[in-house]
């Protein structure tokens, strides 16, 4: 061979042979990186027990001016509650919350309005001993009032933004129950 195609033939095999070493060592460090870093994966919720919304007389429609009082009732399937949190959707505009009471005398129960979402939270009282398993009990009396004539739609809402509506046990485990709503007609 002559020495000057000898020496390309060199060269051409030692920048193919730097290239590969490149490529291997890049195609490692991406790995790498994608070990680190999880796939975002999307959660799905378990639902375990029940939160339904009534009307106390079961009555769909009602006067303008006539205040509704709702019962929340709770089925937690077997699961000792120590906490909830319920979010409840309804047009704040059309509708003034008057009053909001708890119906379990070992929960401290608390509200936080935000527009046309409404935060429940209920915390059993670090006093309580009872078991809180929850058999279809109503465990909050809401009091409503429409300010306006048509049809509004009250319901129990899954999530908003981070929050949920859930029941929380003893070790802090969360369950989400199955929710209803009720759509009511004021003339």
């Amino acid at each position: 061979m002559q020495p000057q195609f000898r020496r390309l033939l060199i060269a051409f095999l030692a920048v193919l042979l730097i290239g590969m070493v490149i490529f291997f060592v890049a195609n490692s460090r991406q790995k790498k990186i994608s070990e680190i870093v999880p796939t975002p994966t999307t959660v799905e919720l378990v639902h375990r027990g029940q939160l339904s919304l009534k009307p106390y007389d079961n009555l769909l429609r009602k006067k303008l001016g006539e205040e509704i009082i709702f019962n929340l009732t709770a089925d937690s399937s077997g699961i000792d509650v120590v906490g909830y949190d319920v979010l409840i959707n309804y047009k704040s505009a059309d509708i003034n919350l008057l009053s909001l009471t708890s119906t379990i005398p070992s929960f401290s129960v608390y509200k936080n309005q935000q527009g046309d979402k409404l935060a429940i939270t209920g915390i059993k009282k670090l006093s309580s001993t009872e078991s809180n398993i929850l058999k279809g009990e109503k465990i909050i009396s809401l009091s409503l009032k429409p300010n306006k004539k048509g049809k509004f739609t009250i319901g129990l809402m899954e999530r908003a933004n981070k929050e949920t509506t859930k029941f929380v046990n003893e070790k802090t485990k969360i369950f989400y129950p199955v929710l209803n709503s009720v759509t009511i007609e004021v003339y």
